[in-house]
């Protein structure tokens, strides 16, 4: 570190207050280490937030997809292509079949945005320990801001809108 050295080479040279220039370049120094991990921690934070809402992302592309697939009114369409019992039976194991794989599907990408959002809290807290200031004691955090500070749905719609 440039300070660093300044400090060496003032020391060296037999300053009139080393005292004091030591304790100026231990300061600045401390100060530069405390500066470097707190944006190493934001940069652990930006990630892991980009990581969330990505993941977040594909979860609701997953959904729109089922919903699109679930309003699509096949029912008539497969009794009516169906010849027998035998060929009813078939096509509702493929369609059970199908149903039991999208379900797979959407609970591993839900199990992985609820990861995702345990890692993106984990750094949001961590982070707030370096940005927040004595006295701020209103400030509920992210966890309770995303799972609602611990009430039901209706009580905070009844919050959001105004309405008991």
């Amino acid at each position: 570190m440039h300070v660093r050295q300044r400090a060496e080479t003032l020391l060296t040279n037999s300053h009139y207050d080393p005292k004091s220039v030591k304790e100026i370049a231990d300061g600045v120094t401390t100060r530069w280490q405390g500066l470097v991990t707190r944006a190493e921690e934001r940069h652990k934070l930006v990630t892991a937030s980009l990581n969330f809402y990505k993941t977040a992302e594909q979860v609701c592309s997953v959904l729109d997809s089922l919903e699109r697939e679930y309003k699509r009114d096949d029912g008539v369409d497969w009794m009516a292509r169906a010849a027998g019992d035998q060929d009813k039976v078939a096509i509702i194991l493929q369609l059970i079949n199908k149903h039991q794989e999208q379900k797979e599907a959407f609970l591993k990408a839900c199990t992985l945005a609820r990861r995702t959002a345990e890692t993106f809290l984990k750094y949001s807290n961590r982070s707030l320990q370096y940005f927040t200031h004595p006295g701020e004691s209103t400030f509920r955090g992210p966890e309770a801001k995303v799972k609602g500070g611990g009430r039901s749905r209706s009580q905070s719609f009844a919050l959001e809108t105004g309405k008991k």
